[in-house]
C-alpha cells in the first residue's frame, strides 16, 4: 500500500488517492471517528478522488473503495456475505458522512 500511495502522491496525472492501512477499519469500528481521522492528518479529503481501505473480516480480505467524485462506495468481496458486507459499508459510510461534515 505504501508503494501505491507513493506513486499516487508523485504522479500528477493520476487521480488523488488515499490508501489506508489494514488497521484503519478496526480502529474506526472499535475506537471511533476521532481516532480513525488521525490517519488523514495533513490530507485535504475534499481534494481526493478515491479512498481505498483493505478490510479483514474473520480471516477473509475484502476491499472498500470510496469514489468521492461519484459519491459511491464499492465493496469488493470474493465471498459476498450480505451481513458482513452491509456492516462494513455501513461503518465506512458513517465515517465518511461524519468526516466530510
Amino acid at each position: 500500500m505504501q508503494l501505491l500511495q507513493q506513486r499516487a502522491d508523485t504522479s500528477p496525472n493520476l487521480p488523488n488517492i488515499k490508501f489506508l492501512d489494514s488497521f484503519f477499519f478496526n480502529t474506526l469500528r472499535d475506537r471511533g471517528l476521532v481516532q480513525a481521522s488521525a490517519r488523514f492528518k495533513g490530507v485535504d479529503i475534499h481534494n481526493l478522488d478515491f479512498i481505498i481501505v483493505p478490510h479483514n473480516n474473520n480471516f477473509h480480505w475484502n476491499l472498500i473503495v470510496a469514489d468521492l467524485n461519484s459519491h459511491s462506495i464499492v465493496l469488493f468481496d470474493s465471498l459476498y456475505n450480505d451481513k458482513s458486507a452491509y456492516e462494513a459499508l455501513s461503518v465506512f459510510k458513517s465515517f465518511l458522512t461524519g468526516f466530510l461534515e
